[in-house]
């Protein structure tokens, strides 16, 4: 797939299930990818960030 953030061989689950320790979700991210550092850092601000939107709308 071509896309605009220059990235190889990425795979990425993310789960969600219970929290560990009361009401809400845990919601995990893991990723694995070949790329530059400042790229890598880059998709971790994404993840991050709309994780933390996610947080905010229902947290």
């Amino acid at each position: 797939m071509d896309g605009p953030i220059p990235l190889d061989s990425y795979e990425s689950t993310v789960t969600v299930g219970p929290a560990l320790d009361g009401p809400g979700a845990l919601i995990v991210w893991n990723a694995t990818l070949r790329a530059a550092p400042e790229v890598v850092a880059a998709v971790e601000g994404l993840y991050d960030a709309g994780l933390g939107r996610v947080g905010e709308l229902f947290g």
